[in-house]
Protein backbone atom coordinates (compact mmCIF):
# COMPACT_ATOMS: atom_id res chain seq x y z
CA UNK A 1 0.00 0.00 0.00
CA UNK A 2 2.96 2.42 1.06
CA UNK A 3 4.31 1.72 -2.47
CA UNK A 4 1.50 2.53 -4.55
CA UNK A 5 0.39 5.16 -2.54
CA UNK A 6 4.14 6.97 -2.83
CA UNK A 7 4.23 6.47 -6.39
CA UNK A 8 0.32 7.54 -7.24
CA UNK A 9 0.85 11.00 -5.03
CA UNK A 10 4.18 11.10 -6.62
CA UNK A 11 3.00 11.10 -9.98
CA UNK A 12 -0.17 12.82 -9.37
CA UNK A 13 1.42 15.58 -8.24
CA UNK A 14 4.12 16.09 -10.67
CA UNK A 15 1.49 15.59 -13.42
CA UNK A 16 -0.21 19.01 -11.94
CA UNK A 17 3.24 20.80 -11.85
CA UNK A 18 3.89 19.91 -15.40
CA UNK A 19 0.38 20.47 -16.11
CA UNK A 20 0.53 24.47 -14.64
CA UNK A 21 4.44 25.09 -16.03
CA UNK A 22 3.78 23.76 -19.69
CA UNK A 23 3.27 26.59 -21.89
CA UNK A 24 3.55 25.23 -25.10
CA UNK A 25 2.52 21.88 -24.41
CA UNK A 26 1.14 19.84 -27.35
CA UNK A 27 -1.71 17.55 -27.94
CA UNK A 28 0.29 14.66 -27.35
CA UNK A 29 1.81 15.90 -23.96
CA UNK A 30 -1.51 16.57 -22.81
CA UNK A 31 -2.44 13.16 -23.33
CA UNK A 32 0.40 11.79 -22.41
CA UNK A 33 -0.39 14.02 -19.05
CA UNK A 34 -3.60 13.04 -18.63
CA UNK A 35 -2.62 9.39 -18.98
CA UNK A 36 -0.26 10.11 -15.66
CA UNK A 37 -2.44 11.34 -13.75
CA UNK A 38 -5.22 9.16 -14.32
CA UNK A 39 -2.22 6.14 -13.42
CA UNK A 40 -1.65 7.61 -10.24
CA UNK A 41 -5.17 8.30 -9.62
CA UNK A 42 -6.02 3.97 -9.97
CA UNK A 43 -2.29 3.33 -8.31
CA UNK A 44 -3.74 5.80 -4.66
CA UNK A 45 -6.94 3.59 -4.87
CA UNK A 46 -5.60 0.18 -5.93
CA UNK A 47 -7.77 -0.26 -8.73
CA UNK A 48 -6.16 -1.90 -11.99
CA UNK A 49 -2.81 -1.68 -10.17
CA UNK A 50 -0.97 -4.08 -12.56
CA UNK A 51 -2.37 -1.85 -15.84
CA UNK A 52 -1.91 1.40 -14.82
CA UNK A 53 1.70 0.48 -13.17
CA UNK A 54 2.66 -0.68 -16.57
CA UNK A 55 1.05 2.33 -18.48
CA UNK A 56 2.90 4.72 -15.97
CA UNK A 57 6.33 2.89 -16.31
CA UNK A 58 5.61 2.98 -20.76
CA UNK A 59 4.74 6.79 -20.34
CA UNK A 60 7.72 7.34 -18.36
CA UNK A 61 10.47 5.44 -20.44
CA UNK A 62 8.25 6.73 -24.00
CA UNK A 63 8.45 10.58 -23.02
CA UNK A 64 12.14 9.99 -22.13
CA UNK A 65 13.46 8.12 -25.63
CA UNK A 66 11.71 10.28 -27.53
CA UNK A 67 12.95 13.27 -26.16
CA UNK A 68 9.85 15.15 -24.99
CA UNK A 69 9.17 17.20 -21.65
CA UNK A 70 8.46 14.59 -18.59
CA UNK A 71 4.74 14.21 -18.04
CA UNK A 72 5.07 11.87 -14.86
CA UNK A 73 8.35 12.95 -13.26
CA UNK A 74 10.59 15.82 -12.53
CA UNK A 75 11.31 18.07 -15.19
CA UNK A 76 14.77 18.87 -13.36
CA UNK A 77 16.07 15.17 -12.94
CA UNK A 78 16.82 12.46 -14.87
CA UNK A 79 17.19 10.06 -12.55
CA UNK A 80 13.02 10.36 -11.73
CA UNK A 81 12.55 9.13 -15.04
CA UNK A 82 14.54 5.85 -14.16
CA UNK A 83 13.11 5.76 -10.34
CA UNK A 84 9.25 5.91 -11.51
CA UNK A 85 10.19 3.99 -14.27
CA UNK A 86 11.17 1.13 -11.55
CA UNK A 87 8.82 1.39 -8.89
CA UNK A 88 6.31 1.33 -11.53
CA UNK A 89 7.91 -2.05 -13.04
CA UNK A 90 8.05 -3.11 -9.54
CA UNK A 91 4.30 -2.53 -8.99
CA UNK A 92 3.17 -4.01 -11.97
CA UNK A 93 4.93 -7.07 -11.01
CA UNK A 94 3.72 -7.23 -7.04
CA UNK A 95 0.23 -6.41 -7.92
CA UNK A 96 -2.14 -4.37 -5.64
CA UNK A 97 -1.80 -5.79 -2.10
CA UNK A 98 -4.43 -6.60 0.60
CA UNK A 99 -5.90 -2.73 0.74
CA UNK A 100 -6.59 -2.32 -2.12
CA UNK A 101 -10.22 -2.12 -4.55
CA UNK A 102 -8.81 -5.06 -6.49
CA UNK A 103 -8.51 -7.13 -3.43
CA UNK A 104 -12.07 -6.50 -2.67
CA UNK A 105 -13.24 -6.99 -6.05
CA UNK A 106 -11.36 -10.27 -6.96
CA UNK A 107 -10.37 -11.85 -3.19
CA UNK A 108 -6.89 -12.60 -2.23
CA UNK A 109 -4.81 -14.75 -4.49
CA UNK A 110 -3.06 -17.82 -2.46
CA UNK A 111 -0.07 -19.28 -3.96
CA UNK A 112 0.46 -22.83 -3.11
CA UNK A 113 3.45 -24.53 -3.73
CA UNK A 114 3.45 -28.22 -4.20
CA UNK A 115 5.66 -30.55 -2.14
CA UNK A 116 8.70 -31.80 -3.34
CA UNK A 117 8.90 -35.25 -3.35
CA UNK A 118 11.97 -37.19 -2.03
CA UNK A 119 14.01 -39.03 -4.71
CA UNK A 120 13.07 -36.25 -7.59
Amino acid sequence: MLLRAALGTTVLFQSGVNFVAASNATTGTWIAGILCAASGALLIVGLVTPCAAALLGVLEVATHVLGGPPVCGLAACNSSTALVAAVALALAILGPGAWSVDARLFGMREIIIPPVRPGR
